[in-house]
């Protein structure tokens, strides 16, 4: 449950202007599961799926 209330704020999570507060959210997210694969089950469209996870590149990394 936590894990796809975390995956449902992320698109939110890059327009806050509080970056520690998103790496944090986003270090948490990658903890229990997220990855470029449960991004891919999510979004369902790999060119979308590429362009959130390059814009998610600013604030930390997903494999």
């Amino acid at each position: 449950m936590l894990y796809m209330i975390l995956l449902n704020c992320l698109p939110f999570m890059l327009l806050a202007k509080d970056k520690e507060l998103v790496k944090t959210i986003l270090s948490r997210a990658k903890k229990i599961g997220l990855s470029k694969k449960s991004l891919e089950r999510v979004i369902r469209d790999p060119d979308d799926t590429r362009e959130f996870i390059s814009k998610l590149s600013s604030i930390g990394g997903i494999n």
